[in-house]
């Protein structure tokens, strides 16, 4: 399924190109849906595609000397992996779906044709990787601040942050993949959980809810460590509420 023009122009990065590039980019690009499970890109590859995440939620993973860990979560409204595209360069790191996902699939080589001949594409192609490194450094540099109850803490306001809500957030994402994120056991993530029961946070089996972003804020305060460290999800791009396609 061919995308629409004005869904290109509306993209944050995007919308630097001529109109001219982005027709043309329209017709070598496609909306595709990718089951639970799909390995979208794999680690050390050659990307062919540049992707923006419409919807789902997509792990980025690394594996070195056979340990697969978690990396990060990316989310509707971003882009994955930019810094292999442009470097056209193998990617570090593996992209695999954790719900079933609608990604819209760019075609690598033309994307950086328009980045040596569009500078005003560039600049924005820069701006996006700088806001994915600071919100990397944030998130580690406030990882070794903190306990694994504060970042946790810290790890669900983001979160609650990223989707604009302050109660009945409910966080669908596998917890094994979540304790690896955050750098602790899984059994541990559970003993973190009933530690933050009085402050906001509940959870079942296979879903961790924030009910209460006020109390789970005002424990971060309590501990000295409120904002400082966390990463600038709510300055991300609102993913698009419908799709619209070319006919």
């Amino acid at each position: 399924m061919r995308p629409a023009l004005d869904m290109l122009q509306a993209l944050p990065m995007l919308k630097a190109l001529p109109a001219a590039n982005l027709s043309v980019l329209a017709e070598k690009s496609a909306i595709e849906s990718r089951p639970k499970g799909t390995v979208i890109q794999e680690q050390d590859d050659h990307p062919s595609c540049f992707y923006y995440l419409i919807e789902g939620a997509i792990e980025c993973s690394a594996t070195v000397f056979d340990v697969e860990r978690c990396l990060k979560f990316i989310y509707a409204g971003e882009f994955f992996p930019l810094n292999a595209v442009v470097l056209n360069d193998v990617t570090v790191s593996s992209y695999v779906a954790l719900s079933e996902c609608i990604v819209l699939r760019l075609p690598a080589r033309l994307i950086r044709e328009f980045l040596v001949n569009t500078p005003q594409f560039a600049f924005a192609a820069l701006q996006e990787s700088a806001n994915y490194c600071r919100d990397l450094i944030c998130e580690k540099q406030g990882s070794h601040i903190r306990n694994g109850a504060d970042r946790l803490a810290a790890w669900l306001t983001a979160e609650a942050r990223r989707r604009n809500a302050t109660s009945g957030i409910e966080i669908l994402l596998p917890k094994g993949k979540i304790a690896d994120l955050l750098g602790f056991a899984p059994e541990m993530l559970s003993r973190y959980l009933i530690l933050l029961k009085d402050s906001g946070v509940s959870s079942t089996h296979n879903t961790i809810r924030v009910d209460n972003l006020d109390r789970l804020e005002a424990f971060l305060e309590v501990q000295g460590r409120a904002d400082k460290w966390l990463p600038a999800h709510a300055e991300r791009p609102k993913p698009f509420g419908r799709l619209r396609t070319a006919r």
